[in-house]
């Protein structure tokens, strides 16, 4: 069966490199490039960028061709006429590698796109609230809260969808340090002080957040026992939130309530181990 082409290219570098003699950070260094870069080419994970491959065949001493074909060339083959010295397997190989060129450049457009995406829907949605209100009142009223909730998503979920493989983090960090703030624009327009109980439970969901997040890096092999850690967890920070409610707001616990939404909680999390178990 005919190995893939990302797969042919990088084990052919990684044998003329160990040839060379040279480690992934050390060929990396030549290119200007980081080892994680090499480390991916042999790995058959990602392929050289097009404007590497001429350098990258003169460091390792072989042709383009060579290269991209992912084997060395037999010598037989340079007694040919030129026009006859590519064989169909090299043909193969230029175009799988032009593909996968593209699919590269497709993966790198995706989150600019994504963006671009979310930006006109947040100008459109703005727009709307912002004539309608005028419209209606002849002035600015209710408008402003949904503007700055728009703005408000906008800052969390944008920087994630422009970083690739850390967008969680990313837009966790910035619900972070964009929560407090909104909170903050959003009482000045409130007509009732919302501060002294969004405050804290905005501090107990961001704690929530986090922790669901490490839970998911942690059990990433396992999402059915990550599951279940998270409706575990979700039963402290429950019971934290009602407290902490029933404190603020000087009403009386509703302890049925509370104990049958842990139950239910901790019966699902035993499902969720149980299934993953399977």
């Amino acid at each position: 069966m005919e190995q893939p082409i990302h797969g042919r290219i990088g084990r052919f570098i990684a044998q003329l490199r160990r040839e060379k003699g040279l480690t992934q950070k050390a060929l990396a260094a030549q290119l200007h490039l980081t080892d994680k870069a090499v480390s991916k080419w042999e790995r058959g994970l990602a392929c050289p960028d097009i404007t590497l491959l001429s350098v990258l065949a003169g460091l390792l001493d072989v042709s383009v061709e060579e290269l991209l074909a992912g084997e060395r060339i037999r010598a037989s083959s340079e007694e040919q006429p030129v026009s006859q010295r590519q064989t169909p397997s090299e043909e193969d190989a230029f175009a799988d590698t032009k593909a996968s060129f593209g699919s590269a450049a497709k993966s790198r457009r995706w989150p600019a796109l994504a963006v671009t995406g979310l930006t006109l829907s947040a100008v459109i949605g703005a727009a709307v609230c912002l004539i309608c209100d005028l419209a209606v009142n002849g002035r600015l009223t209710w408008s402003p809260i949904p503007l700055l909730s728009i703005g408000f998503c906008w800052l969390v979920l944008a920087p994630g969808l422009l970083v690739k493989h850390r967008g969680l983090w990313i837009a966790l960090l910035a619900a972070t340090v964009w929560i407090f703030p909104f909170l903050v624009a959003l009482n000045s327009f409130l007509s009732v002080n919302i501060l002294p109980v969004a405050m804290p439970m905005a501090v107990l969901g961001v704690i929530c957040l986090w922790a669901c997040a490490g839970v998911i890096w942690l059990c990433r092999k396992s999402p059915l026992r990550a599951a279940g850690w998270i409706c575990l967890l979700a039963v402290p920070m429950q019971l934290a939130a009602n407290s902490w409610l029933t404190h603020l707001l000087k009403e009386p616990p509703e302890p049925g309530w509370t104990l049958a939404s842990s139950l239910v909680l901790a019966g699902t999390a035993v499902l969720f181990f149980l299934w993953s178990r399977k």
